[in-house]
């Protein structure tokens, strides 16, 4: 009898996920199901998905990436964006996203991550080759390499048009790739 229910709760588990595939990301670890604690007879246990990102920063020296972990309970493109405006938690790592920036929306089309941001990335930017590459290495990485949600490519907008530039030192007018190599810590 014992190995007819095993037999079976197999079975219905095979035809469940028969034609699914499920394609774990590198950078984004397995959900971590956390339960409180009971605390008495009469409450109810809830559950909670949480999951490990990487953020990804300047160093003090503006010339490597630095990754910051954080946890997070939606895993989408906006939310890991709404982590870099809010700079870093560590004091090695600098902002890379100018005050009073604002994330407008995400949209994705073929693998590729339309970021809108409102003007104040361009109009408050502090400027220079280096400070430029932070900030846009800084939302490429962020998005891409924490590919949980399918990203290869971003596009950024500035209030939902193409600009050239940032700073004026680096092409943004077509979608950029991560650069992924010893640079990134």
């Amino acid at each position: 009898m014992r190995n007819l229910t095993l037999a079976a709760a197999f079975l219905i588990l095979a035809l469940t996920f028969a034609g699914c595939s499920v394609r774990k990301p590198e950078s984004i670890e397995e959900p971590v199901n956390i339960q409180p604690a009971e605390e008495g007879p009469t409450e109810a246990r809830s559950e909670t998905t949480e999951y490990k990102v990487y953020i990804y920063f300047g160093d003090s020296q503006a010339m490597n990436f630095n990754k910051e972990e954080r946890i997070i309970e939606t895993l989408t493109p906006e939310r890991l964006i709404e982590e870099l405006i809010k700079g870093p938690d560590q004091e090695e790592n600098i902002q890379t996203i100018p005050n009073e920036t604002k994330l407008i929306n995400i949209s994705i089309e073929d693998k590729t991550a339309y970021v809108n941001f409102s003007r104040e990335i361009i109009d408050n930017h502090w400027g220079g080759s280096s400070g430029e590459t932070m900030t846009i290495g800084s939302i490429v990485n962020t998005l891409t390499l924490n590919n949980g949600t399918g990203i290869e490519r971003v596009q950024i907008l500035i209030e939902g048009e193409k600009v050239e530039t940032l700073a004026g030192h680096i092409d943004i007018s077509i979608p950029l790739e991560p650069s992924v190599n010893d640079t990134i810590n």
